[in-house]
C-alpha cells in the first residue's frame, strides 16, 4: 500500500520550519520519525493524527539555498493484514535561506563640497549625498534600502549586483548610512554603517573691515588680523585687488610682503577668505589705510667737487643732490645750509633753492664744505663736497717787435712779431689756427698763431704793421675752436681779458717837415753865441721827430 508525502510550504521558503505530512491509504502501525530521511535540513516535531495520517517539522539547513528532499522508504510500516508500506515519492521543497550580501562603498561623492568625495567619517557641506554600494543573492534582490540611523531615507537604484542613491537634504551634524538588502524569500541584510558629517554653515568673520597702520612699518609686523567663529577647523586666503602686496597665516594674522610707503599708495584694499573643513566659505572686504609719518631726507648721488673761477659768476644747485620722500606739504619742504664762514667770499648758499652762488673775490684752496638739507620735521642729512676756487687764465702782457731799424718804432709794411705772455701755462687742444686783433690809431692787425714757448705761457703771432701812428692794444682773439686749458687752474682761458696797451713799440707813418728856428727873446739874427749867451737868449729848433737840422756858424755869427 502507498504513502504520499505533502509539504505545507512553499516555494524559495525563506525562514520557518517546513511541515510535511504523511497519508497512508489505510491505517498503518510501526512508522515513526526515523522512517523518515531528510536531506538539507534537520527533523523536528514528529506528530500522529490519525492511523493514516502523521506530521513531521523540518528546519532547512541555515544559510542553505537549494532543495530539501524528504524521502520515505518502502515496507517502514504494516496494514493490520501485515502488508509493508510501499517507498514514497520523494518530496522536492525548493528553500532559500541565504540572505543578500550589500554593501556601502565608503567612498561617498559630494558634488558641492570642498572635495568631490569623502571618505566615511568625512565631513563635507553637501548634505545631498551620492551613495554606492554592492548586492549579490543566488536568487534575487527584490529591494535595497537606504538608513540613517532608524530612518529610512528610501530605496535605492539596484542594477546588475550594484546600487545607488542619492540623499534627500540631511539635516547638520552626524549620520550613519546603512542599506539593508531583501531577496525575494524575504531574507535581509543590513550592511555594514558609514558616516558622514554634514556641515553647511558658513563660518562668521567677526573682524572688521577696516584697518590703519603707519608706513614704513616692518613687514614681519600685522595689518590685520581676521577673527571667525566656526564649529570646525577654519583656513584664511586672500583675494582682491592688492592681495598679492600681503599673506595671511593660519591665525588669521595679516602682513605686507613689502613695507607700506605712503607717498606710492596711501589706501589698499583686499578681501579675507575663510573656508572652514567642510568647505563653507564666508568672505569679508577691508581697507587698509596707510598714514603718513616724517621720514628723513636722503642724499642722492655724491655731490662733486666744485671750483669757481675768480672774479667769474658762478652757480651750483645743491637741492639736485637731496631728496624728500614726503615730497610735498611741511615735511617735503627742505632747506640748506651751510656752516657760517665756511664759504669763499663773495658765494652764498640760498636757504630755500639750495643753490649756491656768486662771483668769489679771490682764490680759495679747495675745502671740505658740508652741507645740510633739514626737512620740515627737522630731520636732517648732509653731504661734504669739495669747493675751491681759482684764477682762470688771462692774457697778462704783451710785446711787439720787428726786425728792420729800430726795434721800438716801426712803420707799415713791416713785419711784426707779438708775443703773448698768459697768467699761467696752458694746454692747447685741438687743430685750429688761431689769431689776435690788434690795433693802433683805429688800424687792426690779424697776426697769425706761430708758436707756443716751451713753459707753456707765452704764444707767438705774426702780423704786419698797418698805417696809423701810435702804440699797440690787444683788441680780441680767435682761438678757432681751440682750447686753452690752464694747468694749474684747470679753467680755460678767458678771451675776454683783452685791451692791454704795450707802450714799448710805436709805429710812425709821418714824413718829418721842414724844421724852423726860433730865437729866443732879445737875440737879433747875427748875433753871436756869445752875444746870444749873454743876452740870456734861447734858440729853439723844431721839426718833425728823427728830422736833420744844420745850425752853422761863420766866424761865431749864427747865419
Amino acid at each position: 500500500f502507498p504513502v504520499t508525502i505533502a509539504e505545507s510550504g512553499t516555494g524559495n521558503l525563506a525562514g520557518g520550519d517546513v511541515v510535511y505530512t504523511f497519508t497512508f491509504s489505510e491505517p498503518v502501525t510501526g512508522f515513526t520519525v526515523d522512517d523518515v530521511t531528510v536531506a538539507n535540513g534537520s527533523k523536528g516535531t514528529f506528530t500522529k493524527l490519525s492511523e493514516t495520517v502523521y506530521t513531521l517539522a523540518v528546519t532547512p539547513d541555515a544559510g542553505f539555498e537549494g532543495n530539501v528532499t524528504v524521502d520515505v522508504a518502502a515496507s517502514v510500516a504494516q496494514d493490520v493484514a501485515g502488508n509493508n508500506s510501499v517507498a514514497a515519492t520523494q518530496n522536492v521543497q525548493a528553500v532559500d535561506m541565504k540572505a543578500p550580501i550589500v554593501a556601502v562603498d565608503s567612498t561617498i561623492s559630494t558634488d558641492t563640497g570642498l572635495v568631490t568625495t569623502i571618505s566615511s567619517g568625512g565631513l563635507t557641506k553637501d548634505n545631498t549625498l551620492s551613495l554606492t554600494g554592492s548586492v549579490s543573492d543566488g536568487v534575487s534582490v527584490s529591494k535595497v534600502e537606504i538608513w540613517d540611523g532608524n530612518t529610512k531615507l528610501g530605496d535605492a537604484s539596484v542594477n546588475n549586483g550594484s546600487w545607488s542613491f542619492t540623499t534627500i537634504a540631511l539635516a547638520e551634524g552626524a549620520h550613519s548610512i546603512t542599506a539593508k538588502a531583501t531577496d525575494g524569500a524575504g531574507n535581509s541584510t543590513t550592511s555594514t554603517a558609514v558616516t558622514a558629517n554634514v556641515d553647511t554653515i558658513k563660518p562668521n568673520i567677526s573682524s572688521g573691515t577696516t584697518a590703519s597702520v603707519a608706513e614704513n612699518l616692518a613687514t614681519a609686523q600685522a595689518v590685520y588680523t581676521a577673527v571667525s567663529s566656526d564649529q570646525h577647523a577654519v583656513s584664511y586666503s586672500l583675494k582682491g585687488s592688492d592681495a598679492s602686496s600681503f599673506k595671511i597665516d593660519s591665525a588669521g594674522q595679516v602682513t605686507a610682503i613689502e613695507s607700506a610707503n605712503y607717498e606710492v599708495k596711501s589706501s589698499y584694499g583686499f578681501t579675507v577668505v575663510a573656508t572652514d573643513a567642510a568647505g563653507n566659505i564666508s568672505e569679508k572686504e577691508v581697507t587698509l589705510s596707510i598714514s603718513d609719518v616724517n621720514e628723513a631726507p636722503i642724499a642722492v648721488d655724491v655731490v662733486p667737487a666744485q671750483t669757481a673761477v675768480t672774479n667769474q659768476a658762478f652757480s651750483a644747485n645743491l637741492a639736485n643732490y637731496f631728496s624728500d620722500i614726503d615730497k610735498t606739504g611741511t615735511w617735503g619742504t627742505l632747506t640748506y645750509s651751510v656752516p657760517t664762514g665756511s664759504l669763499p667770499s663773495g658765494l652764498t648758499l640760498n636757504p630755500s633753492t639750495g643753490i649756491l652762488s656768486g662771483t668769489a673775490t679771490s682764490d680759495w684752496v679747495a675745502t671740505d664744505i658740508t652741507v645740510t638739507a633739514t626737512d620740515g620735521g627737522q630731520l636732517s642729512v648732509t653731504q661734504t663736497f669739495k669747493l675751491g676756487v681759482v684764477s682762470a687764465p688771462v692774457i697778462q702782457s704783451f710785446t711787439v717787435k720787428d726786425t728792420v731799424g729800430s726795434a721800438a718804432t716801426g712803420k707799415q709794411g713791416e713785419e711784426l712779431t707779438f708775443t703773448i705772455t698768459l697768467s699761467e701755462a696752458v694746454t692747447v687742444s685741438g687743430n685750429g689756427s688761431p689769431t689776435m686783433a690788434f690795433t693802433v690809431d683805429g688800424q687792426d692787425v690779424v697776426a697769425s698763431y706761430q708758436s707756443q714757448s716751451s713753459d707753456g705761457k707765452a704764444f707767438v703771432f705774426v702780423g704786419t704793421a698797418p698805417t696809423g701812428n701810435g702804440m699797440f692794444s690787444i683788441k680780441s682773439i680767435d682761438l678757432a675752436g681751440n682750447t686753452l686749458v690752464g694747468n694749474i687752474s684747470k679753467q680755460p682761458l678767458v678771451i675776454s681779458s683783452v685791451g692791454q696797451t704795450y707802450g714799448g713799440y710805436t709805429v710812425d707813418n709821418t714824413a718829418p717837415t721842414t724844421p724852423s728856428l726860433v730865437l729866443g727873446s732879445g737875440v737879433e739874427t747875427g748875433a753871436t753865441v756869445a752875444e746870444a749867451t749873454a743876452t740870456a737868449g734861447v734858440v729853439t729848433v723844431s721839426g718833425e721827430k728823427d728830422a736833420s737840422i744844420v745850425i752853422t756858424f761863420t766866424n761865431g755869427i749864427l747865419s
